[in-house]
């Protein structure tokens, strides 16, 4: 994340921040999960001082409630 755009937001007195991620692109299947590009937005709101918050939207045809993990507190 831009230094600029931290520096803004902190101006601005943002606090928080809200991610909205698809199902299908975390979920690869298989029971393959790659939470990669999330993690790294995760980690660069909190070096800016935020704290996000995580939208997951799944569409009905990336819906399988055995592929949702169980404990989300591990992510």
């Amino acid at each position: 994340m831009a230094r600029d755009t931290c520096a803004a937001w902190q101006r601005d007195a943002v606090a928080a921040t809200l991610l909205w991620v698809r199902w299908g692109d975390i979920d690869k299947g298989d029971g393959t999960y790659n939470w990669t590009a999330l993690d790294g937005q995760v980690d660069a709101l909190r070096a800016c001082g935020l704290e996000p918050a995580l939208h997951i939207q799944a569409r009905q045809s990336e819906y399988r409630p055995s592929a949702l993990p169980e404990n989300l507190d591990a992510y």
